[in-house]
């Protein structure tokens, strides 16, 4: 008997790819390197993840860390925010699995204690 515990998406790429998320490769012949957003994806999970990129750089300040380091990099603003919307989805793939909910990782306590001055 079998039991109907599998996840539709065995793989992190999987469900990227069907999230939009994950670039297609587009080489030929010499031509290396070249990829692209796929054409084939569920436009609504893809404005999920957007969405939701969009709201943590306003509320997570490890969100827009990650984006304005992307920005620093020379990305685009789509080009961070889809970086962010795939790192989000990381995340989320990584509490699926180990089925444990979401915890924001806490500042380390060196972070927290107030400067003493001498």
């Amino acid at each position: 008997m079998e039991t109907c515990d599998r996840s539709p998406f065995p793989k992190l790429w999987l469900l990227a790819a069907h999230a939009g998320l994950a670039p297609v490769s587009r080489d030929s012949g010499r031509r290396q390197g070249h990829q692209i957003r796929p054409h084939r994806y569920h436009r609504g999970l893809r404005r999920v993840f957007s969405m939701s990129s969009f709201t943590a750089l306003t509320h997570c300040p490890r969100s827009r860390a990650y984006y304005d380091k992307k920005r620093a990099e020379g990305k685009t603003h789509r080009q961070a925010t889809a970086a962010l919307s795939r790192q989000r989805l990381n995340v989320l793939w990584a509490c699926i699995r180990d089925k444990i909910p979401y915890q924001p990782k806490q500042p380390r306590s060196a972070e927290l204690a107030p400067c003493e001055l001498a």
